[in-house]
């Protein structure tokens, strides 16, 4: 991005914008590349540039871990926060991006606020000479507030309300990663709120298995759930540890990301199209009675009807 913005200003720098495009372009396609290449010519632009490189890049490397099919629900946790953290940090990071904007050749070295002519609201008589609070701040500042924090605040709600989805959920199977150093009482209320979130598949046995599964995986090195789970099938102790069996399968099953439908299509969409632009209303309605009903149609028997048209509309006479 960064970089694709330098070249693009080479070619415009040094040129006027109408021999900046070949000559048989229209005026309004040769205007329109000038304003373009004024936008480009901005601070606001370049920095703008620098920033969303850094972070769309961030974003793009945790979006794709995200999307694998090994991944946990806890190892998207901890992904989100720490991409979290990182969003929050860059707060603090505008006089970088302003450096590295600033490094652009071609760029503008003031902003665009502080190019234009300051505006004075028109004061009547009633009202006391105060100044305008608009032009208090400078155009860094103004760009700042208004733009740079905006977007950052942004990201991070966004972040949070994702990872609140995951909330409840981290909560619940939290005991299986307590096993080491959580006490015997703080296993066992975890282990009751997990049994009581599924009780069809989980009994009360389950903070007795955890208890005797901490020891038994305490010299392992890995503790991740699938490494548990591996273990538990490794030497065959799902007749030992049924609980702590189920409730490892039912976490390493539950899906990190999910996606649906913008909207459904409608019938009429369907039935009605540009091919069907002469229907008339006794024929719509007899078709969207038939997508309407669609279960029925599918078990009625046609053969009597399709002969019965066959008959009626043959060609063929016979000849005597």
């Amino acid at each position: 991005m960064v970089a694709s913005l330098g070249l693009e200003l080479s070619n415009c720098r040094g040129q006027s914008y109408d021999n900046a495009i070949s000559d048989d372009e229209k005026r309004d396609t040769r205007n329109e590349a000038g304003a373009l290449c004024g936008k480009l010519e901005q601070l606001e632009t370049a920095f703008m540039a620098h920033f969303w490189d850094a972070i769309l890049d961030r974003f793009q490397a945790t979006s794709i871990m995200l999307q694998k099919s090994d991944i946990n629900i806890l190892t998207a946790v901890n992904l989100l926060k720490s991409l979290r953290a990182f969003v929050s940090s860059q707060r603090d990071q505008f006089d970088i991006y302003e450096k590295a904007a600033l490094n652009v050749t071609g760029v503008n070295k003031t902003y665009k606020r502080d190019l234009q002519r300051s505006r004075k609201r028109k004061t009547f008589a009633d009202e006391e000479g105060a100044n305008d609070v608009s032009n208090l701040h400078s155009g860094r500042d103004k760009f700042k507030i208004e733009t740079f924090y905006v977007i950052i605040d942004k990201l991070v709600s966004c972040l949070d309300h994702r990872l609140s989805a995951y909330k409840h959920l981290t909560e619940i199977f939290g005991v299986l990663f307590l096993v080491e150093t959580a006490s015997s009482s703080e296993i066992t209320e975890h282990a009751n709120t997990l049994v009581s979130a599924y009780p069809s598949d989980l009994d009360s046995g389950l903070a007795n298995e955890l208890l005797q599964f901490r020891s038994f995986m305490f010299p392992e090195t890995d503790k991740s759930p699938s490494n548990m789970l591996k273990t538990i099938l490794k030497f065959g102790l799902q007749s030992v540890f049924p609980n702590v069996y189920v409730a490892l399968r039912m976490f390493l099953t539950l899906p990190v990301t999910n996606c649906e439908g913008e909207r459904s299509f409608s019938h009429l969409g369907r039935i009605k199209n540009e091919l069907r632009t002469s229907m008339k209303q006794k024929r719509l309605k007899s078709l969207s009675l038939l997508a309407i009903e669609s279960e029925l149609v599918r078990d009625l028997d046609f053969s009597d009807v399709v002969e019965e048209f066959a008959r009626r509309k043959a060609r063929k006479k016979v000849i005597t």
